[in-house]
């Protein structure tokens, strides 16, 4: 930020907001701060060292060991609040059940992710190969994804097949169903249901595909092993 633009904040003032903030004449416009509040502090000084954090890390770019030095400074963050708790700084209570959990959020030295866990013996074999590769969307589903329909990316009709066979239940919340998108998608939801899978579909009660009304029914399994039917 190289000066101030007048507006609507709700931001943090740190050292450079308050460097901008003092070069701005105080007689010809009005300041409006008030103290963070102790209900809201926790909240709001996370996200603002997210950001920040995040920021910093992107400086560490060069050479092999980018991630390791990325986990490592990560962890000599944790291990500082853990010290902090050690000696009760900042207020802190020298609480050992407080200290093991902040230990235990220390990163493994391999730097993995944990993408899945699925029993090898579930019904649902289909989501575990010959491999042992789970079938799971290249887009991550911690994350919010925007498809775009570019060639060097995935398309959401792929992802979505992935979705439907790695699921245990699908909820369906749309307007309408025409049969032209349906086909994309049918032989994976038949899968899905036959191997147990739960799906559910609130909609319009037909289906739209050309000037032609048709009444499609999903043959399911329930909890308790009995059939029961999906109404679109």
């Amino acid at each position: 930020m190289s000066e101030i633009i007048y507006g609507l904040y709700e931001q943090i003032i740190n050292g450079i907001i308050n460097e901008n903030l003092n070069k701005v004449d105080q007689q010809l416009f009005v300041k409006d701060t008030q103290p963070l509040d102790s209900a809201e502090s926790s909240k709001i000084l996370a996200e603002y060292l997210a950001k920040i954090l995040r920021e910093i890390l992107n400086y560490l770019e060069d050479g092999d060991s980018v991630v390791r030095d990325r986990v490592n400074l990560c962890n000599g963050i944790l291990q500082y609040i853990a010290e902090c708790i050690q000696k009760g700084s900042f207020s802190f209570k020298k609480d050992q059940e407080t200290l093991k959990r902040v230990e235990s959020f220390l990163i493994n030295q391999d730097a993995q992710l944990l993408l899945a866990q699925v029993e090898k013996k579930a019904s649902k074999a289909k989501a575990l190969p010959a491999s042992d590769k789970i079938v799971r969307p290249e887009t991550s589903i911690a994350e919010n994804s925007l498809f775009t329909g570019a060639v060097h990316e995935p398309s959401m009709i792929s992802e979505l097949k992935k979705e439907i066979l790695s699921s245990d239940r699908i909820d369906f919340l749309i307007s309408f169903i025409k049969w032209s998108g349906l086909r994309l998608i049918i032989n994976e939801l038949t899968k899905f249901t036959m191997g147990g899978g739960k799906l559910r579909v609130i909609t319009r009660r037909n289906i739209l595909t050309g000037s032609h009304f048709l009444s499609f029914r999903v043959r399911s399994r329930t909890l308790h092993g009995t059939t029961s039917s999906v109404d679109f």
